[in-house]
């Protein structure tokens, strides 16, 4: 993974134990010094490793779930409350989502599966312990729909929120408040002539913690939007592609 201690201004790459073929897909760090990051590392049991960093991401320690789990999202809510989402690994393939929390600043994590929501992925946790997870939910055996899943805190389950809109698949959400939150992802349909046909990107964003989202305007030439990471000041970037210029950090000031 790469480690920035100067706001940026350099990176160095540092190695983490997790075993061949291991893969980090999240991280997150709620202040200036705690860090947890994940994704599909295992121990030899075949526990999901999380890995804490105390200082800022210069050294980090390793916590275990007792359960197999690919990780897709990781966020704080504080430097205690840390939660991820993804899929418990069944024979070697995804099984039912699972969420993953910590209490205690990353020590110890619990794991729990859940049949509602079908689909878990990037997550967003505000400071107030609202966290919101996008993913898809089946309406029949053909019909998936783009949805957000709101949870107001550690003691309430999530709830379904459909996005329609004209959105097919959302890949990323942040919130920059416990009211405002964006997401990221494609619209239904696709783009150019059949030979050379391209995704529609699409950018939502609620103002009222989720419950309700609007479509937001794009730049003509963005033709994918990645991910997006959003502050209290209301300001967001995106990590977007473009054509012809390839990947560009799109801007939101209010």
């Amino acid at each position: 993974m790469a480690v920035s201690t100067d706001a940026a201004g350099t990176w160095r790459i540092q190695q983490l134990d997790g075993g061949a073929g291991s893969a980090l897909n999240a991280v997150a760090c709620p202040t200036e010094s705690f860090c947890v990051t994940a994704g599909s590392a295992y121990d030899a049991q075949l526990h999901t490793v999380i890995y804490v960093s105390r200082d800022g991401g210069s050294g980090w320690g390793k916590a275990t779930v007792g359960e197999e789990v690919d990780v897709s999202g990781i966020a704080c809510a504080s430097d205690r409350n840390c939660m991820a989402v993804g899929y418990a690994i069944r024979n070697a393939t995804n099984g039912p989502p699972a969420i993953v929390r910590t209490d205690d600043g990353g020590h110890r994590w619990t794991s729990k599966l859940v049949d509602n929501p079908p689909a878990l992925d990037n997550l967003t946790c505000a400071t107030n312990g609202r966290c919101l997870s996008v993913g898809l939910s089946t309406r029949n055996i053909v019909t998936a729909e783009p949805v957000i899943f709101v949870q107001d805190d550690a003691t309430h389950s999530f709830t379904r929120n459909l996005v329609p809109l004209g959105v097919a698949w959302l890949n990323d959400v942040s919130c920059g408040t416990p009211l405002f939150c964006v997401a990221v992802g494609y619209a239904s349909g696709y783009a150019g002539t059949a030979e050379n046909a391209t995704r529609i990107p699409a950018i939502v964003t609620s103002n009222d913690g989720g419950k309700t989202w609007r479509r937001e305007g794009i730049p003509s030439n963005v033709s994918e939007v990645i991910t997006v990471a959003c502050q209290a000041t209301l300001r967001c970037i995106a990590g977007a592609v473009t054509n012809p210029f390839g990947y560009v950090v799109l801007s939101r000031t209010p």
